[in-house]
């Protein structure tokens, strides 16, 4: 994550990092624990807007619509069957299709609400996920 950090900000991106507090409180109020990849994801690297993506994080106000705690509690309000250890992760744009990152399993997971089989290619790291559609795109 270290890599991938200096690379974000070797291109001019900003980061919004978060401190343990908010990663404490978040965890409360989204009611599941975030697992060591995702809480070094948001200590690192947090909420990121860069290129024309968007990933959902920390360390920026509750009420803005890249925080993590507001976006997911939201996904799970419209979809109450998510399972509670999945956080929004990234948007796809159109308010219908997301990568959810799962805590009980340290995986990204692909999250279309119209349910219908849709081939994606689902990156196995959250840097991965980042590189490739911040740096590939």
């Amino acid at each position: 994550m270290c890599d991938l950090k200096n690379k974000l900000l070797t291109e001019g991106i900003s980061l919004h990092t978060a401190n343990q507090a908010e990663i404490d409180s978040a965890e409360q109020k989204l009611g599941c624990s975030f697992s060591v990849e995702y809480k070094t994801f948001l200590v690192n690297i947090g909420a990121i807007s860069a290129n024309g993506e968007e990933f959902y994080g920390l360390g920026i106000p509750e009420n803005s619509y890249l925080n993590v705690i507001s976006a997911t509690l939201a996904l799970r309000r419209e979809f109450p069957e998510l399972p509670i250890e999945c956080v929004v992760l990234y948007s796809f744009g159109d308010g219908h299709q997301y990568y959810l990152y799962d805590n009980k399993h340290s995986n990204i997971l692909y999250f279309n609400e119209f349910k219908f089989p849709e081939d994606k290619e689902i990156p196995d790291s959250l840097n991965k996920l980042i590189e490739n559609l911040i740096f590939m795109n």
